[in-house]
């Protein structure tokens, strides 16, 4: 046998090892007719191929196993929460598994409006001040707790995707005033869908008789507003709740 199988033999087991491989597990032929072959066989059917003296060519091709697989590195860690994720909501205060009703959290409600505030549900409330002082009616007060229901109400048309005022589950709006703990009485209830701004759905309210009568009825002494955006049919939802205190 010449020097240069040898040599390729110990590079082959020396590779063999560096793989990890059992040395049981291979079978290394070596033709002493022919010092310029090295064949090296094994049971992942690895099958070099010399076709140059100084070259040592191993293709292989191993099964790796689910189990075998690797762990996530530290680096990348468990996924981390999204803190601005909107929060799962309960859609079945209605009680019945085939009737959506949203049941809160009633999400960031504008509790006061000061002159000049430029918040949508704000500009609102100005507008239809604006509308009852032109018609010789007081200015309504704002509250905290109309505002709160009306918000929940905007919510419940966009994730349950209708638009009405009694809830899919009959609830009315006097109902839903009172069991969100107004004080007073419950007084009326406008809403709008798909208008973009407060001007543009005050023009909508006022163009319609019952909305209009709604906005400029005298026993009305509060409101709250409320606008949400999502993703249901309009998009955009508008709830104004009246309340007599």
């Amino acid at each position: 046998m010449s020097i240069r199988p040898l040599i390729a033999l110990v590079a082959a087991m020396l590779w063999i090892t560096s793989c990890g491989f059992e040395e049981e597990d291979f079978e290394v032929d070596i033709d002493s007719e022919d010092e310029d072959d090295v064949e090296v066989t094994a049971d992942d059917d690895i099958d070099p191929e010399d076709e140059d003296e100084d070259d040592v060519d191993v293709e292989v091709t191993v099964d790796v196993e689910p189990g075998g697989q690797s762990s996530p590195t530290e680096a990348e860690g468990e996924p981390t929460p999204d803190e601005n994720a909107e929060p799962s909501y309960d859609l079945q205060c209605a009680g019945e598994a085939d009737i959506c009703r949203f049941c809160g959290p009633a999400g960031e409600v504008v509790t006061d409006c000061s002159a000049g505030d430029s918040r949508f549900e704000c500009q609102v409330f100005e507008l239809v001040n604006e509308k009852r002082v032109d018609h010789g009616l007081a200015p309504l007060g704002y509250d905290a707790t109309l505002a709160e229901s009306a918000k929940i109400h905007t919510m419940d048309l966009n994730h349950c995707d209708y638009f009405a005022h009694d809830s899919q589950d009959g609830t009315t709006f006097f109902e839903r005033c009172a069991e969100n703990g107004y004080a007073g009485t419950c007084t009326g209830e406008n809403i709008g869908g798909g208008q973009q701004t407060p001007r543009a759905v005050m023009d909508a309210w006022m163009e319609s008789p019952g909305h209009r009568d709604n906005i400029l009825y005298d026993n009305h002494t509060h409101m709250g507003v409320a606008y949400y955006e999502g993703d249901g049919a309009y998009g955009r939802y508008w709830v104004k709740h009246f309340g007599r205190e």
